[in-house]
């Protein structure tokens, strides 16, 4: 039972992830990665997502997720570990229309952070590219 309510969990949460990006993305975006990984038994998931927008755009997009800057000195009420762009992770998926794959630089200086418990979102605009990660773990 404990399981089957962990997966639906995980589920919901992968669920609201990607269906929250699609709230706020803009229609004239451009996806250039979107990948999701779910674990299965526990509830951690993983969304991320790489897309074209404007600077305006980007910045709409932050107030709306509701995310603030992220700081050396900030406390979170969880282990700080789990705030990594990780540029390593898209090695095994494919991009999208011959985009490149998840390449988001690791500096956090111009990072946006929302976190509550084990569930973080972060969000950054580099070179043109909106980088997000919703995370449950």
């Amino acid at each position: 039972m404990n399981r089957g309510i962990a997966i639906l969990g995980l589920f919901a949460l992968a669920t609201a992830a990607k269906l929250e990006a699609q709230e706020w993305l803009p229609k004239e975006a451009e996806v250039c990665f979107r990948s999701q990984c779910q674990d299965g038994v526990l509830p951690d998931g993983t969304f991320r997502l790489k897309a074209k927008v404007s600077k305006e755009q980007f910045d709409t997009i932050v107030k709306n997720i509701g995310a603030t800057p992220h700081t050396e000195a900030r406390r979170y009420t969880d282990d700080k570990m789990w705030l990594s762009w990780n540029p390593d992770y898209g090695g095994d998926f494919k991009p999208l229309k011959g985009e490149e794959r998840w390449d988001p630089g690791v500096d956090l200086s111009s990072t946006f952070v929302r976190q509550e418990k084990d569930f973080w979102q972060f969000i950054k605009w580099e070179g043109g590219l909106l980088y997000y990660v919703a995370l449950n773990h």
